[in-house]
């Protein structure tokens, strides 16, 4: 099940620290060190997902509020 959910992307590794769950209504972003930030999709379309991977902060930093 979980090679499934990484070869389907709902299972994305961002960095070496930091993974990121994609749910139907929820994303959840989760750090090594137990740090977790949900997202909540539910009103949001495919494009404004892509578009939020794709601009991730530079620093690595997914839990800074201008993120």
């Amino acid at each position: 099940m979980k090679k499934f959910a990484e070869m389907t992307g709902m299972i994305q590794y961002l960095d070496d620290n930091t993974v990121a769950y994609v749910g139907d209504n929820v994303t959840v972003i989760k750090l090594k060190d137990g740090k977790k930030l949900e997202i909540d999709t539910s009103s949001m379309t495919y494009d404004m997902i892509m578009n939020m991977f794709k601009n991730l902060p530079k620093s690595g930093n997914y839990f800074d509020s201008s993120y």
